[in-house]
């Protein structure tokens, strides 16, 4: 038998900052479910003395983006794995289109809903402050700007792509934690057939 079609997937989608990976631990302990983060994959098979790995290594030492095609690979492999029976939570995927697409193909072939999309919404003036209270070497107030503006490029077609006719759900990002995790519960209570609620 496949995988229940009540299984949550759940994508958050967030500029830097905005407080995804913390959300993403929160509503995996309560849901008992698996955190997917794309960073930590990459990182993890680059280390890794295979072809795929150097090819990841390569692609991150040259500061470009890891091509689509390898991503999705790795993100494919992770999802196919037995613990994520209920569900899993997505950080950091998808980052494109065609890395939206291609999780749309790989639920709908394997029996799963649509993912519920969570967009963390944070003003610029609180990412800025959060970014540089990290305290990191490459964190200044110019790199932060420019990670920004190229996370704006990437999010507006994300949006127009989940929005258009997914479960799209808009969250305040810049609310205590714990209001954060609330709303993103109430999402996903929505967005549960009535069936499994």
């Amino acid at each position: 038998m496949g995988p229940s079609v009540f299984a949550i997937v759940l994508v958050l989608l967030g500029p830097p900052g905005a407080g995804k990976s913390t959300q993403a631990q929160l509503v995996a302990a309560h849901y008992r479910l698996v955190v997917i983060a794309t960073g930590e994959l990459l990182r993890a098979e680059a280390a890794r003395p295979t072809a795929l790995g150097r090819r990841v290594a390569a692609a991150q030492a040259s500061g470009a983006l890891v091509p689509d095609d390898l991503v999705n690979g790795l993100v494919a492999r992770r999802l196919a794995a037995a613990d994520g029976a209920r569900g899993f939570v997505l950080d950091g995927y998808p980052r494109t289109l065609a890395q939206a697409g291609f999780l749309d193909a790989w639920l709908a072939a394997h029996h799963r809903r649509p993912p519920t999309v969570v967009h963390l919404d944070v003003p610029s003036t609180v990412l800025r402050a959060r970014l540089l209270a990290r305290g990191r070497n490459d964190d200044t107030p110019e790199t932060i700007a420019a990670r920004l503006r190229a996370w704006e490029a990437e999010l507006a077609p994300l949006v127009a792509h989940y929005a258009a006719g997914g479960d799209y759900h808009r969250v305040r990002g810049d609310q205590p934690a714990a209001d954060v995790f609330r709303d993103i519960a109430a999402a996903l209570t929505a967005s549960q057939p009535r069936s499994a609620r």
